[in-house]
């Protein structure tokens, strides 16, 4: 099963007929579930819900990276606890389309990512 994550701010306002939703559903999510927050770094519970939604072999289904989370750790995080329980990652925009768990193209995007938030962490220090 699909299920797709949307994360809007404040002045955002969630739409059904927005670019995000409408591209979700043409990938065939069933389910969608949306945060809408009104600073960067508030909690995003709704994408807990999904993440809870999800079975081993469903596929998590995002507009871009940006949507998922807006750190590269916490984006480390987010794909270590979808490989652990098995559920594929879909991003739609970009040049990403669907990470699987233990994939050789999970592995280079998770290491990838780690290389960026050791240095995103260095530098904020």
């Amino acid at each position: 099963m699909k299920i797709g994550y949307v994360c809007s701010f404040k002045g955002q306002k969630y739409n059904t007929n927005s670019e995000q939703v409408i591209a979700l559903k043409k990938a065939g999510c069933q389910t969608i579930f949306n945060d809408l927050l009104d600073r960067v770094f508030d909690d995003q519970s709704n994408l807990i819900l999904a993440l809870e939604y999800a079975r081993a072999g469903d596929i998590l289904v995002v507009w871009d990276t940006s949507t998922l989370c807006l750190d590269s750790q916490n984006f480390i995080d987010i794909i270590q606890t979808l490989q652990q329980r098995d559920i594929s990652l879909q991003i739609l925009a970009g040049n990403f389309l669907e990470i699987k768990p233990r994939s050789w193209e999970s592995r280079v995007m998770l290491e990838s990512y780690s290389v960026l938030a050791n240095l995103e962490r260095k530098y904020l220090s």
